[in-house]
């Protein structure tokens, strides 16, 4: 039960960010009179729109591949780290985080 109540917001938010809308996508791709599949293989013909999607494929394929390369020894050595080497660790990984939710208002007041 504690397991279920755990997991339970994330699987919301899964649900409601990908899974609806990816229902939604395809219950318009086969019922709406003009079919959105059709507007998909219109954007297939397209080179401009074939190369912006294997870019995409791309950078998102590198940043997974570098995102794993990166995290999987910190992984491996913060649960076994004691001390000041898992403060240290754990610093290293929270501390950009502060930055970056900082950014975002900064940039706003300048832009």
């Amino acid at each position: 039960m504690e397991t279920a109540a755990l997991l339970a917001p994330a699987l919301l938010m899964v649900l409601v960010v990908f899974v609806l809308p990816l229902v939604r996508f395809l219950s318009l791709a086969f019922t709406a009179p003009d079919s959105t599949l059709s507007c998909l293989v219109e954007l297939g013909k397209s080179p401009v729109y074939r190369q912006i999607m294997l870019n995409s494929f791309v950078t998102a394929a590198v940043v997974t591949l570098i995102t794993a390369v990166l995290a999987w020894p910190l992984a491996y050595v913060l649960p076994r780290a004691r001390g000041l080497w898992f403060t240290l660790l754990i610093y290293g990984v929270l501390f950009p985080l502060r930055f970056r939710s900082w950014s975002a208002p900064i940039r706003e007041s300048f832009c």
